[in-house]
């Protein structure tokens, strides 16, 4: 056998006997919600809403999954304005943003949890117009809050594999808001308009899918094979 050839088999061996490195690959997607005067009664469906994001479970082609990373970060915002519409009166306006943000996937009949995060506005602000002197006063109300984490159990872990059936994670957006809405007769909300966004951030760990040993195993006993032909080779 030659130099070449035995080193070359030798690193053959080499391959086999090197641990697989693990490898990181990330998708981030954008949620951005926004909608008209919100109402506190219950009323507006448009401050509840579902979207699928654009971030791929993970393809079995790609290796062994061994952990999935998550990070969820989102802010809601409430732009009103309390108006006093009777001349000397003593109400006032109070309120407080609330919202749930929920990056989950689907599971079977139900669906799992991934992040949860709730900006809120813990305290509510008042406003107390007066017709005579201060009308109306209008402001902006925001919260923001943020979760990481990351799932290494293999029962859960399944749950991110592409299976050809609902391999897409989703976000529910969902408002909360509270307080008081027109107290004193002659004072109220005139202008409710809220905004949210969201960023979702996935990545999957997993040891790359390499050549099965067996190929590997072959390609060095076929490079052991051409040098003993090669020595059988009478020399020139």
């Amino acid at each position: 056998m030659t130099s070449h050839t035995f080193a070359a088999v030798l690193a053959c061996a080499a391959v086999l006997a090197l641990p697989a490195k693990a490898a990181d690959l990330s998708f981030t997607d954008t949620f951005t919600g926004a909608g008209g005067d919100a109402s506190y009664g219950g009323g507006d469906v448009s401050t509840v809403l579902n979207v699928g994001l654009d971030i791929p479970f993970f393809d079995p082609a790609w290796g062994t999954l061994q952990q999935v990373s998550f990070q969820l970060s989102g802010w809601r915002e409430l732009e009103l304005t309390c108006t006093a519409g009777i001349a000397g009166a003593t109400g006032s306006c109070n309120a407080r943003v609330d919202a749930l943000f929920n990056l989950y996937v689907p599971q079977g009949g139900g669906s799992y949890t991934v992040a949860l995060i709730n900006p809120r506005q813990a305290v509510p602000t008042f406003y107390t117009p007066r017709l005579e002197t201060t009308p109306a006063i209008s402001d902006t109300l925001s919260a923001s809050d943020s979760a990481s984490g990351g799932i290494t159990d293999p029962a859960l872990l399944g749950l991110f594999v592409q299976d050809g059936s609902s391999d897409q994670f989703r976000l529910s957006f969902y408002a909360n808001d509270g307080g008081y809405f027109g107290d004193g007769g002659g004072v109220g909300f005139t202008k409710m308009l809220w905004d949210a966004d969201a960023s979702a951030t996935v990545t999957y760990t997993f040891l790359p899918a390499v050549p099965e040993p067996g190929t590997l195993v072959l390609m060095a006993g076929g490079l052991a094979a051409v040098a003993w032909r090669r020595r059988q080779q009478p020399a020139r």
